[in-house]
């Protein structure tokens, strides 16, 4: 079988599992992959969903603890709705931020960072050493800004 660039960013999302001394079990890479293959933010009960029929051994609480495994091993991040029920979305190991479509959930992800003249300033104006940070940017994707 030949290796693909997701399969092998799979893989390291694994290696990453086990240094962190956490099982590197079958049904993690398939809630892992599935993840990987959305496009849009997901509920723990849409990815459970997607997947049931492939892999009808994942139960629901094994999709939620991985999700949450995958957050603390920076594989994933967990979005807070205003209805108290997070959404998540696979993350790269490469720095990037995100933008998502508030309409249909769409996540695109933004590569590379314009933050670092703006964290100098800070740095400088507040004397508070700035060692990482997070953006999101809300919006409407093209198709959703013309319905």
């Amino acid at each position: 079988m030949q290796s693909t660039p997701r399969a092998s960013e799979a893989e390291g999302v694994m290696r990453r599992l086990e240094a962190r001394k956490h099982q590197a079990t079958s049904q993690r890479r398939a809630i892992v992959e599935g993840l990987m293959r959305c496009q849009s933010c997901v509920t723990p009960r849409e990815l459970y969903a997607a997947l049931r029929d492939q892999q009808p051994a994942i139960g629901q609480a094994t999709v939620y603890r991985t999700l949450d495994v995958l957050v603390e091993v920076g594989a994933a991040t967990r979005f807070h709705q205003d209805s108290n029920e997070c959404r998540y979305v696979y993350c790269s190991p490469r720095h990037h931020h995100h933008l998502i479509c508030m309409r249909c959930g769409l996540v695109e992800d933004i590569d590379g960072c314009l933050l670092p003249p703006i964290s100098s300033a800070l740095e400088e104006r507040t004397r508070f050493q700035i060692t990482d940070h997070v953006v999101t940017l809300y919006g409407y994707c093209g198709a959703c800004k013309q319905a």
